[in-house]
């Protein structure tokens, strides 16, 4: 996706040839990270004493509400945020769910989801 929007833009004209070279900066820590997890993923299965307590410590650590969401906004990589410069703290973040009031009330949308009205 990053990629892409970058060419679609050069080849509209509405940005310069020099967004893709922005594409490497971004892209390849985001890459980096995903070898990283998927090592240490990989590591945790195998089988003896030593992994059997690091599982159980992380298993541990998972039940606290600020490490699950930490994990899991890194396996899915909704923790990405590309630095937009100076402005508002929400540029360069993922929409939030909002709450919207519909004909029939309150409806909570989440951006993520394709189908809105089943996520809700």
């Amino acid at each position: 996706m990053n990629l892409a929007w970058k060419l679609a833009q050069v080849v509209e004209g509405t940005s310069a040839e020099s967004l893709l070279d922005t594409y490497h900066a971004e892209r390849h820590p985001v890459a980096a990270r995903v070898l990283r997890i998927t090592m240490a993923q990989t590591a945790v299965t195998r089988r003896d004493d030593r992994t059997e307590a690091l599982r159980e410590a992380v298993a541990e650590l998972l039940g606290m509400d600020e490490p699950r969401r930490r994990f899991a906004g890194m396996m899915s990589g909704l923790d990405i945020r590309y630095d937009p410069g100076d402005g508002h703290p929400l540029l360069g973040r993922r929409v939030p769910d909002l709450d919207l009031l519909g004909a029939g009330g309150p409806v909570t949308v989440s951006p993520s989801c394709a189908v809105p009205a089943r996520c809700c």
